[in-house]
């Protein structure tokens, strides 16, 4: 099992409703149903939470 610090980059300026998008690929080790979990904290989003269960199939 593997875990992740955090990512960091720049962000480019954008206006209201614009929408951005981040995407991470990865590897699971396990089969199952497991929980993708997201953390946004920075000084435009505080404690933005998001997850989704995902079924790992072989």
């Amino acid at each position: 099992m593997s875990k992740f610090g955090s990512v960091e980059g720049c962000i480019p300026e954008f206006g209201p409703n614009a929408t951005w998008r981040l995407i991470i690929t990865t590897t699971p080790v396990k089969l199952g149903l497991r929980m993708v979990i997201a953390d946004l904290d920075c000084s435009a989003f505080r404690d933005v939470l998001g997850s989704c269960i995902v079924d790992v199939k072989p």
